[in-house]
């Protein structure tokens, strides 16, 4: 009786063991993936067997797949100094209220400003009320200071890569221009190949500043950090469009699909792995034109036992 209990518990334990190593060497990766046509129109109702993934060049199969409209976790970074100005808040207040109303009601908020300082208005809060009414009440600019953007991105990349919800958002309302700042580009990168969030960036900026290099830097950086993350960036050239975009990404974030593959196996060095989402659109969609896919481009994998 003893031994058939003890070979029991030993059957137990290396079963165990098994399953433990089984996932530790085939963890599901998730991408979220936005697709377009030449008109920058969103293409819904694409199947699985229309992407194809690869990584590291090899073809994956695809082991998750959802166009399901899910809550999103989002934070919101609004740069208040000197340089954005408070002529410009009551259109970052009008594309802000836009986006929030378009967005799935289920969605959960922080909202947090920043120049020499930060500040979190609002922690994580689910429904739509309270963001808003925190968006009408957001402060007016500092008249002078520095602006320490990296650190407030660096801050606002830690709590949203917390948040609850699978599908993680970073929407950064600001000029992106930096002076006085702890962290650097290197430090930002790192945080958001790690993190798995989208970041959509409105730059609101003045032609003159963009004009300089200081200016040209902020923009190449606001283009870098969406890119890297699946997510975009863009410079308006009016109040107009300004709200637009935020309304857009709103409804962009709803019509997205989700694609997974597992992961490769772990080795006993952390790994960067390059990946790439093709897309096939179907003849019985008609005549598409050249189709765009916008997502993430690596992804982080640990080494053993980490």
């Amino acid at each position: 009786m003893r031994n058939h209990l003890l070979s029991g518990i030993l059957g137990l334990i290396l079963v165990f063991t098994n399953a433990v190593f089984a996932q530790e060497k085939s963890e599901q990766v998730l991408f979220n993936v936005t697709v377009t046509n030449k008109k920058g129109e969103w293409i819904n109702g694409l199947k699985a067997e229309n992407f194809k993934i690869y990584d590291e060049k090899k073809l994956q199969p695809i082991t998750f797949f959802s166009t399901e409209d899910v809550p999103v976790s989002i934070g919101i970074l609004v740069d208040r100094s000197e340089s954005v100005g408070n002529s410009k808040l009551s259109v970052i207040q009008q594309g802000l209220t836009s986006f929030v109303n378009k967005s799935n009601p289920q969605n959960e908020y922080f909202l947090m400003t920043f120049n020499a300082n930060q500040e979190l208005l609002l922690d994580y809060t689910q429904g739509n009320d309270v963001i808003l009414k925190t968006i009408e009440k957001l402060p007016a600019t500092a008249l002078q200071g520095n602006t320490k953007f990296y650190d407030a991105l660096q801050t606002a990349l830690e709590k949203i890569s917390k948040a609850k919800n699978e599908k993680k958002v970073l929407l950064i309302i600001s000029d992106a221009m930096d002076n006085e700042s702890k962290n650097d580009f290197g430090d930002i990168k790192k945080s958001i190949k790690l993190s798995n969030v989208m970041i959509y960036s409105l730059n609101i900026m003045d032609g003159r500043d963009s004009a300089t290099q200081t200016g040209s830097i902020a923009q190449a950086f606001s283009d870098e950090i969406s890119k890297l993350s699946g997510g975009k960036s863009y410079f308006p050239e009016s109040h107009k469009d300004a709200v637009k975009f935020l309304f857009q990404t709103a409804e962009e974030l709803r019509n997205q699909y989700v694609i997974g593959f597992k992961a490769a196996e772990k080795t006993d060095k952390e790994q960067w792995h390059d990946v790439e989402i093709k897309v096939e659109v179907p003849k019985s969609s008609g005549n598409v034109g050249k189709v765009n896919v916008r997502t993430r481009k690596t992804y982080y994998l640990k080494a053993k036992g980490n």
